[in-house]
């Protein structure tokens, strides 16, 4: 929020470039690498993403002199657990939460577990691995920059449940027997519905949360999200050498359908 009030952007616009910057990072690296090492020697890869690590923490510098502690913060922050006891006693941040943990423990082995069991059983192309990645990172980015340029004109509420139908939809096509193609237009469409969702979330909390327990609000967020996906990644291989990739892929369908019904809107 200090970042938005000294930049004069809208909030929900900054997390909506920040989140296409990210998403966009994660498509061009990965390939730029595999272009440098199917080019150069593997240390000539190690030393350039170094460099840009130098340069990230460059860039990162005058962000501290804008950075001011909001009104009524304190030397002393709230613990974590007292802030997520807050978030979870208000209703639709407690919504938001749930919606976190869903989305993040149902995405968590995508690229390590579901997507290789499901090409190794099918195509054992694992170039179609990165053509997937890629299709939904694109129309990501592109949902993303959208909803920075019309992020007023519709309500947040709405947008949410068209991206949680969005990562169900890749789920879905991920639990029916179709073709390379089809799935990967499936997985554009996916990613077009979905791309908003990171940034919806992302400035519900930092809206909603006072100054004072920002820094543990988002210390106990990214516990609940990340710290769940080891977890995750042994409980979706196992359920998948039980089972297979489809039932699986069905189920985590349904259950994100289910996460429709959570009130989301503010005056809950």
């Amino acid at each position: 929020p200090e970042l938005a009030r000294h930049g004069g952007v809208p909030l929900p616009k900054l997390n909506a470039i920040k989140e296409s910057l990210m998403t966009g990072a994660m498509i061009v690296g990965p390939a730029l690498a595999g272009v440098m090492l199917a080019v150069f020697d593997p240390v000539v890869t190690v030393v350039v993403a170094t460099a840009f690590y130098a340069a990230g923490i460059a860039f990162f510098q005058p962000v501290r002199a804008v950075y001011r502690r909001g009104p009524g913060a304190s030397a002393s922050a709230p613990s974590i657990f007292g802030t997520l006891s807050w978030l979870w006693q208000r209703r639709h941040l407690r919504s938001f939460i749930i919606l976190l943990v869903l989305v993040m423990a149902s995405i968590s082995s995508i690229d390590d577990v579901i997507l290789p069991a499901l090409i190794d059983a099918t195509t054992q192309n694992p170039t179609d691995i990165g053509w997937v990645l890629a299709t939904y990172g694109i129309a990501a980015v592109i949902s993303a920059m959208a909803y920075a340029r019309f992020h007023d004109r519709v309500p947040d509420a709405l947008v949410t449940r068209i991206g949680i139908a969005g990562v169900a939809l890749f789920f879905a096509g991920l639990a029916m027997p179709i073709s390379v193609g089809p799935f990967l237009a499936v997985t554009f469409v996916a990613g077009l519905l979905s791309g908003a969702l990171g940034p919806i979330i992302d400035t519900r909390f930092l809206t909603d949360t006072p100054a004072s327990r920002r820094l543990p609000m988002l210390a106990a967020l990214g516990v609940l999200a990340i710290g769940a996906a080891p977890l995750m990644v042994v409980l979706h291989a196992a359920m998948i050498d039980r089972f297979g990739v489809e039932p699986l892929a069905a189920a985590i369908a349904g259950l994100l359908l289910l996460s429709l019904l959570l009130p989301l809107d503010r005056r809950a």
